[in-house]
């Protein structure tokens, strides 16, 4: 079965550290197993300035012809902005493709 990479990016920090294995429990359940590394990330803010945090990438392997393949990492890139307060979350497929999912209104509604 062929097999490539997906990725999910989560805010790395102390209290982000029960998000990030929440996640990771999430992926391992989906697809066996994760692999975290640490990392930064930058971005132009909706301002101009550059943004810059640091960052957990959790990676998983799995086929990427599956359609339902896509679906867990989409749910957990929900949960790390849901629970995180982040506006969106970033996301690899493995079949190559990124998303940048919108995720301020689960936290902001939640907040109401």
């Amino acid at each position: 079965m062929p097999m490539r990479e997906g990725m999910v990016i989560c805010p790395r920090g102390r209290k982000y550290h029960a998000v990030m294995m929440q996640a990771r429990d999430q992926l391992i359940d989906a697809f066996g197993g994760c692999t975290i590394t640490a990392s930064v990330g930058s971005w132009r803010g909706a301002t101009g300035q550059v943004i810059t945090e640091p960052v957990w990438q959790l990676v998983v392997a799995y086929n990427p012809f599956y359609k339902v393949s896509r679906l867990p990492m989409e749910r957990v890139a929900q949960f790390i902005g849901r629970e995180a307060k982040q506006q969106a979350v970033y996301v690899r497929y493995a079949n190559g493709h990124v998303e940048i999912i919108p995720t301020g209104q689960l936290w902001q509604q939640a907040a109401e």
